[in-house]
């Protein structure tokens, strides 16, 4: 019995990490990065993602981020250094700050507002203050990418950092 319920425990916590490990942080334009080289500090550098989605690295010059988590940047440095640099780095790639998230339309305080990983549509109207009386129950969209195109979206749907959320006016 006892060796079942260690069993079961192991698996949760298993399950746990595994759920958190697959929500790797994932760069977007305009974040601000850290890029660290253990025992290398003049490799180590903080920098904010271009519109290309690009930083710039010493002895490495510029690397593509955006769209990738930041253990993929980690592991595309680490080989990069690894090609003629140093023998064996150490590298680890972390997110300082995302862009907010902005919140526009028929909620009570709309604004910019602080991104974090997992944050829903419906968390967002909930941090501008909860809806009008007059807002739309189904008429939500989002506003994604360079090209702000447009995304009809629900409540459980998941924010990107840089997105604006507009809540339009019911009419009825």
């Amino acid at each position: 019995m006892a060796t079942r319920v260690l069993s079961f425990i192991a698996c949760i916590a298993f399950n746990s990490f595994t759920a958190f490990a697959s929500q790797d942080a994932v760069i977007s334009v305009g974040d601000d990065i850290s890029v660290s080289v253990y025992n290398e500090p003049d490799l180590s550098v903080k920098a904010k993602v271009d519109q290309r989605g690009a930083i710039q690295l010493p002895l490495i010059g510029w690397i593509a981020v955006a769209g990738l988590s930041t253990e993929q940047v980690s592991e595309n440095i680490t080989e990069r250094l690894k090609d003629g640099y140093l023998v064996n780095p150490s590298v680890i790639v972390k997110i300082d700050a995302h862009l907010p998230v902005y919140v526009n339309g028929e909620v009570r305080k709309p604004g910019a507002f602080v991104y974090t990983v997992g944050l829903t549509v419906d968390q967002a109207v909930a941090l501008a203050g909860g809806l009008k009386d007059r807002a739309s129950r189904d008429k939500w969209y989002v506003l994604r990418g360079v090209e702000k195109r447009r995304i009809k979206v629900s409540g459980d749907m998941l924010l990107m950092p840089g997105d604006t959320l507009e809540i339009a006016e019911s009419l009825f």
